[in-house]
């Protein structure tokens, strides 16, 4: 599955709860390189796996298990079970990239990068609204990552906890409201914003 594109389609996993399995999500990249997933909004997903499930998969796990180079533009993530946007893999995943993007109401963390003890190297978030989850905003445990021109605010975990992350970049971001703080095992860029709080309220209006 590689050197595909996928545009402009709205995505729903239900509209009742799916039963028990594999992974499970709106749309899934299986040992897929070079695809780009443009436009593409996946809401009130009820995905109910018994391993993994999310909104916006990117996975590998039977040799080579290669996932690199996977393109994601404009995609909504809103009112999702799981994870909004997910990379975890067996193998290489290297220069996945988010953009330009909004990752809502995730049941569990907003954005997951899961690749201990495997190439995981320059990866890109940019421009991304991640708001609401009621977990962790973002969970970095082994990519080495740029994160920039972003919004991560008003998560019920923290902002992001950076496991074993290397976060090249991490700047001109705003971080608020955050329950369990903005930033573990990362620190802020000199250029990152707190402001958002006080009487502004992202999730709930």
């Amino acid at each position: 599955c590689h050197d595909n594109t996928f545009r402009r389609g709205v995505l729903r996993m239900g509209p009742s709860t799916s039963g028990p399995g594999s992974p499970q999500a709106s749309i899934v990249m299986y040992n897929a390189n070079d695809n780009l997933i443009e436009n593409v909004i996946a809401i009130d997903g009820q995905a109910n796996s018994d391993t993994d499930n999310s909104a916006f998969y990117i996975t590998g796990h039977d040799p080579p298990a290669d996932i690199s180079g996977n393109k994601y533009y404009g995609i909504i993530s809103l009112n999702n079970w799981g994870v909004g946007f997910w990379v975890s893999n067996g193998g290489p995943s290297d220069g996945n990239e988010l953009h330009n993007s909004v990752l809502w109401s995730s049941q569990n963390a907003g954005l997951s990068f899961q690749c201990p003890g495997v190439s995981c190297l320059n990866e890109v978030i940019d421009h991304i609204t991640l708001a609401g989850s009621a977990s962790l905003g973002m969970y970095l445990d082994g990519p080495t990552i740029s994160i920039t021109n972003s919004i991560i605010g008003q998560n019920a975990g923290v902002g992001i906890n950076g496991v074993n992350a290397t976060v090249a970049t991490l700047d001109y971001s705003d971080f608020f409201s955050n329950t369990g703080g903005d930033y573990f095992g990362v620190s802020a860029g000199a250029n990152n914003i707190t402001i958002g709080g006080g009487g502004t309220n992202l999730v709930g209006g």
